[in-house]
């Protein structure tokens, strides 16, 4: 699959955020989901949040392991216009 990606000269992006701030932003998004969607991750936020801690370093090690480009964009700040801008620059 990566070879015939790589034809097209494909990229990935991964946005990801800083692991102090997972916790918080589980809280803050089951307000608006209901921790009952969460709660297959764990029983406590902090067990949510480290669920998704080692997700997210499972990504960018499979990142880096892969033949595609791709580029880490950090979107803790929440200031997607910039995530934005540097996508299309790493895709044009």
């Amino acid at each position: 699959l990566e070879n015939e990606l790589k034809k097209y000269n494909s990229i990935t992006i991964f946005l990801k955020v800083d692991e102090d701030t997972v916790e918080g932003r589980i809280l803050k998004s089951s307000e608006h989901r209901g921790s009952e969607y969460f709660e297959s991750r764990g029983a406590t936020s902090l067990e949510r949040a480290q669920y998704y801690i080692e997700q997210q370093k499972s990504q960018v090690k499979r990142l880096s392991s892969s033949s595609i480009p791709y580029k880490i964009i950090d979107t803790t700040d929440h200031d997607y216009d910039r995530a934005t801008k540097e996508v299309l620059e790493a895709i044009l």
